[in-house]
């Protein structure tokens, strides 16, 4: 059996969560509790953080919620949220 993958965000993301419009934390809420069913989605587009790891980007409305999977510890990040 295949162990599910679990979903965590960086305080940040919560953060800015919590300033955003309700219409827009739902509609990013959704994106990611779609990750906990498919951790292995491919962004829109990705960018290297500053240790060099490549973090997918997906766009969600007017922002982009940036994320990699850690398959070693079965696990989905959420690392940033940031509009665009």
């Amino acid at each position: 059996m295949i162990k599910p993958y679990s979903v965590f965000l960086h305080l940040e993301v919560t953060d800015s969560l919590q300033a955003l419009k309700r219409s827009e934390r739902e509609q990013i809420l959704l994106f990611i509790r779609s990750l906990a069913r498919d951790p292995f989605q491919s962004g829109d587009f990705q960018q290297s953080d500053e240790s060099g790891r490549v973090n997918e980007a997906k766009l969600v409305g007017r922002f982009a919620v940036f994320f990699y999977t850690d398959n070693a510890d079965a696990e989905v990040r959420i690392v940033q949220i940031r509009q665009v």
